[in-house]
């Protein structure tokens, strides 16, 4: 039972992660980052970051996965705030 919900939350997580794309497509797309709270992107990196440094440290695959490229979706928009903010 334990494999089975590992694989629905590696599952989840990475569909989870999907929820992204939409926002990191509109920001390329429209070359502008209006009305995306930087403060807020930047808050859910930093709790995402010392969930995987937990992760890490449990030896957690599932969720080092999970939340390596979920950190890396939210590193993404951090970025591209912060580009298009300074081009506005």
């Amino acid at each position: 039972m334990e494999s089975i919900l590992a694989l629905l939350a590696l599952l989840s997580g990475i569909v989870g992660t999907f929820a992204y794309i939409p926002q990191i497509l509109h920001m390329v797309k429209e070359k502008s980052s209006k009305g995306t709270s930087l403060s807020a992107w930047i808050l859910w990196l930093t709790t995402g970051l010392v969930i995987l440094a937990y992760a890490i440290e449990k030896k957690e695959f599932v969720f080092v996965t999970i939340m390596s490229v979920s950190s890396a979706a939210n590193l993404a928009v951090v970025l591209l705030t912060v580009k298009y903010r300074k081009k506005n």
